[in-house]
């Protein structure tokens, strides 16, 4: 595959997984009440898709079977609430993280592909996703008046 279409892909998927992430956020989770598990467990999800962007970012000699082990976690991670969510999401909410459970892979993938040829790439993903980390956790957890505390 040329570096081009690799680019390409990567751009694609990163982008629509964050359509899909702001759909979810300011669609879904503010037409419902989100409890204290999911207030905590979301900003961990974007932490732990952050983490392996990091490192491949931060960290030029990282080897793969450490980035593979961290971004396959990260996959797992990610699919924690799932059983419960069923008892809170509609049919939409639940189909759209079923959509976010197949770009979290694509993206790690080719976000590792993609720095092997253009390393500065991945760098411009992690200043949005900390942004949204910072406002996941204070949104939720100190002001969201309609959240519960418990």
């Amino acid at each position: 595959m040329d570096e081009e279409t690799l680019i390409a892909l990567f751009v694609i998927a990163a982008g629509l997984q964050a359509v899909a992430i702001l759909v979810d956020e300011f669609y879904c989770h503010w037409r419902r009440i989100l409890p204290r598990w999911e207030r905590w467990g979301h900003p961990l999800d974007t932490i732990f898709l952050i983490l392996p962007l990091s490192l491949l970012t931060f960290v030029p000699t990282l080897p793969f079977w450490v980035y593979t082990s961290i971004a396959a976690f990260s996959c797992f991670f990610i699919t924690k609430d799932e059983w419960v969510h069923t008892e809170f999401c509609d049919a939409f909410e639940n189909w759209l993280h079923a959509v976010l459970f197949v770009l979290h892979p694509l993206v790690l993938i080719f976000a590792w592909l993609v720095h092997q040829e253009q390393p500065w790439l991945i760098l411009w993903m992690l200043p949005p996703m900390g942004l949204f980390l910072v406002y996941q956790l204070i949104y939720w957890n100190f002001y969201d008046p309609n959240s519960v505390r418990s």
